[in-house]
């Protein structure tokens, strides 16, 4: 069976979250960067998700459990993962739903509230 694929680059984007929305799969390949908002609502929108090793990134996407995680920097890496999804997108739901119900608890109104709480308490 042979699978398709299209890589978009785009530049800077302000409509990054009608972009994730199409996507079948998401990727982030940074080799340096903060908490990335883009990761953060790729999970709300149960995407299939692949990072970079970073730490901010592993922060949030554990391997085979809310998505795919490869070396940073390695091209060969993210081709085999991206190789691997494409194979077998109809067994990707669990990841998916494992990576929306992380999000959904640590950024729900009332964990935000409780930490902000922790936070003010500790100041």
């Amino acid at each position: 069976m042979k699978i398709g694929i299209e890589i978009t680059i785009l530049e800077k984007r302000t409509d990054s979250l009608e972009l994730i929305s199409v996507m079948d799969i998401f990727i982030l390949p940074s080799l340096n960067e903060g908490m990335s908002n883009a990761l953060l609502e790729a999970m709300a929108l149960k995407k299939m998700i692949i990072v970079s090793d970073i730490e901010e990134n592993i922060e949030l996407i554990e391997n085979k459990k809310e998505g795919l995680v490869f070396t940073k920097g390695s091209i060969f890496r993210l081709a085999i993962v991206i190789e691997e999804i494409m194979e077998s997108m109809h067994d990707l739901e669990k990841i998916k739903m494992n990576a929306f119900d992380k999000i959904k608890g640590m950024y729900n109104v009332e964990a935000i509230k409780n930490n902000f709480g922790i936070f003010l308490k500790n100041i």
